[in-house]
């Protein structure tokens, strides 16, 4: 699996956008994503980190709930 460095800008719309952000956030999930690699990794289970420059702590709380299997998920 190589790394493609080239930006990628996945839509709501398009076949390879995860169905999960759209079950999960209904019509608060992004119109877009931007990814830069291969994405076939967004379509495998993870733990992954984002960041935003304003994060309200309980979404940190959530997540750390969750990262332990207590939240909703």
């Amino acid at each position: 699996m190589a790394i493609d460095p080239i930006l990628q800008i996945i839509e709501r719309k398009d076949k390879t956008y995860p169905k999960l952000l759209v079950k999960r956030l209904g019509k608060d999930a992004p119109v877009r994503l931007w990814a830069i690699g291969c994405q076939d990794l967004i379509r495998f289970p993870k733990t992954a980190l984002f960041c935003s420059k304003i994060c309200p702590g309980d979404a940190i709380l959530q997540a750390m709930d969750q990262s332990k299997g207590v939240g909703p998920g």
